[in-house]
């Protein structure tokens, strides 16, 4: 009889005390408030550099589309002069824009080559994320990681190397790119209009060029 008493009491001595439990899932706990932000963070990061990769790919695509035929994507009839005699693709002629560097469109891209290539937008909520989504309607649309589509765009359409930068839409010009092009993140805000860079909502923009101003991609 000792012996059985004695063994049951090794059984309970061998399990967690609710004491005990609580305290290791307080520190779980506690870990898990600590790491997810760190985890998020990261995250953010990725996506961030994933689109300028992306920013960067349409950027060759222009270059390719370029070399094929001496001239530059347009949607409707060739523009006369670029961002500095405003114009400034966006919504719907964005659309068109990459849909004529994928080849779906071809209103100037009549070989129909595919310049660009994307992995398709995954569904999110009422919207998509993270690719293309074929509209339907012989258009597709690039949303980024956050659910907001790529529709702000300048071209060096008289192709003298220089664009204003667009936030500000003066001086100093921004070099090396035939396309800028710019996201507003994940608050869905463009703070186009702030030359001092001090509204919040221009931290988190994500663009693909750089200026003394705006060293760092929006990164």
């Amino acid at each position: 009889m000792k012996a059985k008493t004695h063994l049951s009491q090794n059984k309970l001595r061998g399990g967690f005390t609710l004491v005990e439990m609580l305290v290791v899932i307080g520190m779980i706990a506690a870990l898990a408030g600590i790491s997810f932000p760190v985890y998020r963070g990261i995250q953010k990061k990725v996506d961030r550099q994933q689109f300028i990769m992306i920013m960067d790919s349409i950027d060759r695509a222009v270059d390719n589309f370029e070399t094929e035929y001496n001239y530059l994507p347009h949607v409707a009839a060739y523009p006369g002069g670029d961002a500095s005699l405003g114009n400034i693709l966006k919504d719907a002629e964005v659309d068109q824009f990459i849909s004529e560097l994928y080849g779906m469109r071809t209103n100037s891209n009549f070989k129909a080559i595919k310049f660009f290539e994307c992995q398709e937008a995954k569904p999110a909520g009422a919207g998509y994320r993270d690719g293309l989504h074929d509209n339907g309607n012989g258009t597709v649309t690039l949303y980024d990681s956050s659910g907001n589509p790529f529709y702000r765009m300048a071209v060096d359409y008289d192709m003298d190397g220089n664009i204003y930068d667009p936030f500000t839409w003066t001086e100093p010009y921004v070099t090396g790119h035939k396309v800028l092009i710019f996201l507003p993140g994940p608050d869905g805000v463009i703070a186009g209009a702030d030359p001092t860079g001090t509204k919040p909502q221009n931290l988190d923009n994500i663009y693909n060029w750089t200026t003394a101003a705006r060293p760092n991609n929006g990164l």
